[in-house]
């Protein structure tokens, strides 16, 4: 009799960290050697060079038209689930999907127009912004990661060795969200980073709070 398979890694991960306590991670991402344009970029952002929220905002501003996106200009076809691009990230219809199950609240989303290089329609991807806020860093346990921004405003330095703790009782049910104070990261706890390892998601990465 042939043994029994063993169950995935990401199953038995998640059984070991559901047990009294709950992990959280900063959303990062796989750099590569992307092959798209947006190619309507100058008319989104107003001739800036890169696309943002408004003024001291999350989510997007209103667009005159959606943004269009050209996959394969140097002909590569490795289509990714999640992709940096300005303040934002393009992500795959499935990777919305995934969001949307398990926070939707988190999220702002905005469609995008895809083509393929030679013309035909592309697969559909879409602008994301995470635009929950929640002032859970406990920043008396999480001393190390406060400082004082060159405007003399508070500011979170967040790094991979760095300890954040968080007051649990502020966050309650969320599974996604940024910090004041530091716009450019974004956390999650290990419901988000499971469901994206269990499905295979490409280009989205997790780096654990310590």
């Amino acid at each position: 009799m042939s043994p029994a398979p063993k169950p995935p890694r990401i199953l038995k991960t998640y059984k070991r960290q559901s047990r009294g306590r709950r992990w959280f991670f900063v959303i990062d991402y796989y750099l590569g050697l992307e092959d798209f344009d947006v190619v309507n970029l100058n008319l989104l952002s107003a001739g800036k060079k890169v696309l943002q929220p408004p003024f001291g905002q999350n989510g997007f501003p209103i667009y005159p038209e959606n943004p269009k996106i050209v996959f394969g200009m140097k002909g590569r076809k490795k289509f990714r689930d999640l992709i940096p691009f300005s303040a934002y990230w393009i992500i795959s219809e499935r990777l919305k999907s995934l969001f949307e199950s398990i926070d939707a609240g988190a999220f702002a989303f905005h469609a995008c127009d895809v083509k393929l290089s030679d013309g035909s329609d592309g697969p559909p991807y879409w602008f994301v912004d995470v635009v929950r806020v929640i002032d859970a860093v406990d920043e008396v346990a999480s001393a190390k990661i406060v400082m004082a921004g060159k405007t003399g405003y508070k500011t979170y330095a967040i790094c991979p060795t760095t300890p954040v703790y968080f007051k649990l009782h502020l966050i309650e049910s969320a599974h996604v969200f940024r910090a004041p104070h530091s716009r450019g990261t974004i956390f999650s706890d290990h419901y988000i980073r499971d469901a994206c390892q269990t499905q295979k998601m490409v280009g989205i990465a997790f780096k654990l709070c310590p």
